[in-house]
């Protein structure tokens, strides 16, 4: 076991925040000693994490394997909600080669690899961009998504090497860091003038330092503090934990982005257009280099339609694999509402921080987000079996599950609802839980409580429009910065 005092800093949370704040802190104050708690193990040597089709994330082994609540506008359904239990996980830096430099470095921790980079060209990689200018939506210069602008359709980009996913830990060097890894924390220790002074463990052992910084993500940071008896008061009291400081906001305004997959049947599967098809292309091995996708386009929904969806707001108080026998007839489309209004909550199961937090992120609530969602699958339809490209000579019609009619252009709004109750899922994207503005600060310091900082995607007071990982990253570096030049208490 480490020692008991001494420590400058301890980092309760040893994911892609975790590990970044740690390894940045150490560099910017080499003599600071710093512990770095992990409940899940060191990863770092495991090849099963590495490549994409490599491992079952969801419900895997190095995933907290967390439900919702029965979500009420999904007819109950229970959603998966993954995330990473180990030492690192997957991160992103835009780190590119002779590409926009204007936009992007090239002496990143992180490379960014997409399908051109790679050679990994699909079949119908051609035919869909021709179609997605026929339908409008206009390739970005360099086919670039991360160059500012994110209106038209550019290339999926992933954080690899050779296909072989970064871990954050290994990409920040945690050499100089003390690192418990397979240990729980299980509160923060405030003494009786709101001052932090370490973490006590599950186990009971109490170790003390001068700063915690709490890095346990958007479901268990929430967790964390309400176990140490900062949180709303009637749910503290409830599961019998001393009140510490009264903060109302941790734990609400959780926020994720709900995808919906979507098949669609081709006209002629012999042309080897799929995965799973007789075409011998994809037993090459650059396709097990990356997901099985070419472009991600980026849309804006109607001004009239969105503000009549605002008023009704203002005025209110999962697919499916295909069969076996399938593969190959088929392509998939994955939606995405990357601006949701709805917002759920995390609280407290019990007092014993082994036990899994209550995680309610209420999709779909809003008029707003059933109105984006109506517009996303009627253009997608439009888009996949109207007049373009794909829809003249490719794809046949929608293959729903059963009890699902084929989507048209047409489809009801209740119809399109009903689609969206019944596949949305999460994509782990979790966020917003501690707020900044309402739990934290803009140095994010806990309100009223001293040495105490919250580093990781509860803080995000809003949605993030894109992927939140390279949002997350950029905030532990700058939290790195920010912490190691005093800004404390």
């Amino acid at each position: 076991m480490v020692a008991a005092e001494g420590w400058d800093y301890i980092v309760a949370g040893g994911g892609l925040a975790g590990c970044v704040v740690a390894s940045r802190l150490k560099q910017y104050q080499n003599s600071a000693r710093i512990l770095l708690i992990e409940a899940g193990p060191d990863v770092n040597g495991n090849s099963d994490i590495l490549h994409f089709n490599s491992l079952n994330f969801i419900g895997g082994k190095f995933d907290w394997g967390y439900k919702s609540v029965p979500q009420k506008i999904f007819d109950g359904r229970r959603i998966d909600i993954p995330s990473g239990r180990a030492l690192g996980g997957g991160s992103t830096e835009k780190w590119y080669s002779g590409l926009a430099p204007e936009s992007h470095g090239n002496d990143g921790k992180l490379q960014i690899e997409s399908p051109i980079s790679m050679n990994r060209i699909y079949p119908l990689a051609d035919i869909t961009a021709q179609a997605w200018e026929e339908f409008g939506v206009h390739k970005l210069p360099g086919s670039d998504f991360n160059a500012g602008v994110n209106i038209g359709f550019g290339e999926l980009n992933e954080n690899r090497t050779q296909g072989a996913r970064q871990i954050a830990s290994l990409a920040y060097p945690l050499d100089g860091i003390t690192v418990l890894t397979d240990t729980m924390v299980g509160s923060i220790i405030v003494d009786k003038d709101n001052k932090t002074t370490g973490v006590c463990l599950a186990d009971g052992t109490k170790i003390h330092s001068d700063q915690v910084i709490v890095s346990a993500g958007a479901y268990r940071t929430p967790q964390l503090l309400m176990l140490s008896g900062l949180g709303p008061r009637g749910t503290l009291e409830k599961y019998s934990i001393k009140v510490k400081v009264d903060i109302p906001e941790i734990g609400q305004n959780l926020n994720d982005h709900i995808m919906v997959y979507l098949n669609w049947k081709l006209k002629d599967p012999s042309k080897g257009y799929a995965l799973g098809s007789s075409n011998t292309i994809f037993a090459e091995p650059r396709f097990a280099t990356g997901a099985p996708l070419s472009y991600v386009a980026s849309t804006r929904m109607p001004h009239a339609d969105l503000e009549a969806a605002i008023a009704k707001d203002e005025r209110q108080d999962r697919s499916e694999p295909l069969s076996s026998e399938e593969r190959g007839t088929h392509i998939s489309t994955a939606q995405m509402g990357l601006k949701p209004t709805s917002r759920g909550t995390v609280t407290l199961s019990s007092n014993n921080p082994a036990d899994s937090p209550i995680i309610d992120p209420n999709y779909f609530a809003t008029e707003v987000d059933k109105a984006v969602w109506r517009y996303s699958l009627r253009k997608i339809t439009s888009f996949m079996t109207g007049n373009t490209t794909l829809g003249r000579d490719v794809i046949e019609c929608e293959t729903p599950v059963p009890g699902f009619e084929p989507l048209t252009a047409y489809a009801s709004d209740e119809y399109l609802d009903s689609r969206v109750k019944a596949h949305g899922m999460s994509t782990f994207h979790g966020c917003g839980t501690c707020a900044m503005g309402t739990v934290v600060d803009i140095d994010l310091r806990v309100m009223d409580v001293q040495n105490l900082h919250v580093v990781d995607a509860s803080v995000l007071p809003i949605s993030i429009g894109a992927h939140i990982q390279a949002a997350v990253y950029a905030l532990a570096k700058q939290a790195a910065v920010i912490i190691s030049q005093g800004k404390t208490a």
